[in-house]
């Protein structure tokens, strides 16, 4: 079973999530927030960051792990 397979369950129940990102030297490595939409054909993920109150449009390839809080 691939993560992708508990993306749908994830928007629909709001969960929180602990998003890793891939080496970064700007922002944070980690970040809690919400995933709003995953486009599939594009492998890009709309997240809503609850701390700063922005949302972010990442690729699949920025984030290393994403896991529930």
């Amino acid at each position: 079973m691939q993560a992708n397979e508990f993306f749908p369950q994830w928007i629909k129940a709001n969960q929180l999530l602990r998003f890793t990102r891939k080496c970064s030297s700007i922002e944070p490595s980690q970040f809690i927030g919400r995933m709003l939409c995953f486009h599939e054909d594009q492998q890009l993920v709309l997240i809503y960051h609850d701390d700063e109150k922005k949302v972010y449009n990442l690729s699949l390839d920025e984030l290393e792990t994403i896991s529930i809080v």
